[in-house]
């Protein structure tokens, strides 16, 4: 049985680092390639929802946050886990400007 990815600091760097390579290579591969203007947005629903969307539910917010629910939103741990989630956005939003500057820098 495969066990639930746990949200780490590193792994939400991780996940911004992925976000800012990978989506402007989608779109230099597009070019590159020639892909049709109307298989265009479909390709990048399919990157955001792999490569934005998903990570951040998992490896940012984490689905133990979520499952405490909004019984919970008034106690405590909730505050907690939501000011570790607030760390664990800042390490992703850093990851991710730390490689937009790379590529930026690249010029690509």
């Amino acid at each position: 049985m495969l066990s639930r990815p746990i949200p780490t600091r590193k792994s939400a760097a991780l996940c911004g680092l992925l976000l800012g390579f990978l989506l402007p290579m989608l779109d230099i591969w597009q070019s590159a390639v020639g892909t049709p203007s109307h298989a265009k947005e479909p390709l990048l629903m399919l990157a955001l929802l792999f490569f934005f969307f998903l990570p951040l539910l998992f490896f940012v917010v984490g689905l133990d946050h979520l499952g405490l629910g909004v019984k919970k939103m008034l106690s405590r741990d909730y505050w907690r886990s939501l000011r570790e989630v607030a760390m664990r956005g800042v390490c992703w939003l850093l990851g991710a400007g730390f490689a937009f500057a790379v590529l930026s820098m690249l010029k690509l």
